[in-house]
């Protein structure tokens, strides 16, 4: 939405609480003020529950910890276990964690009462 909104410049309006970040510099080629990484989550349906992953460029964590080097492993077929990291790799895995546990609680279908429609 943020970016959408800069396209017709305007600015978020606060009451919407929303910590996303525009990407339209990025669009016009210019620098922007990009994330580290990316949060997202979708519901499979017709009764799956959610995917939920966090990752940067080059690694993936999904909320259940299987964690993956995607730039070496693109279709995800071999999970990363954590005892396996080497120091910078489980800085990496515990930054996203930290990403997965801080939304955890803001998706519409972890919301009480809210079927994610």
């Amino acid at each position: 939405m943020p970016t959408f909104l800069d396209v017709a410049h305007e600015k978020v309006p606060e009451s919407l609480q929303i910590d996303g970040r525009s990407f339209l510099p990025q669009l016009q080629g210019k620098k922007g003020n990009p994330r580290d990484w990316i949060y997202s989550w979708f519901l499979f349906p017709p009764n799956g529950g959610p995917k939920v992953f966090a990752r940067n460029q080059q690694f993936k964590l999904y909320d259940d910890g299987k964690f993956y080097d995607i730039s070496k492993d693109v279709l995800e077929d071999n999970p990363i276990p954590e005892k396996d990291l080497d120091v910078k790799t489980k800085k990496i895995y515990h930054d996203l964690k930290d990403v997965l546990d801080t939304y955890a609680t803001r998706r519409l279908d972890a919301i009480p009462n809210n079927s994610g429609q």
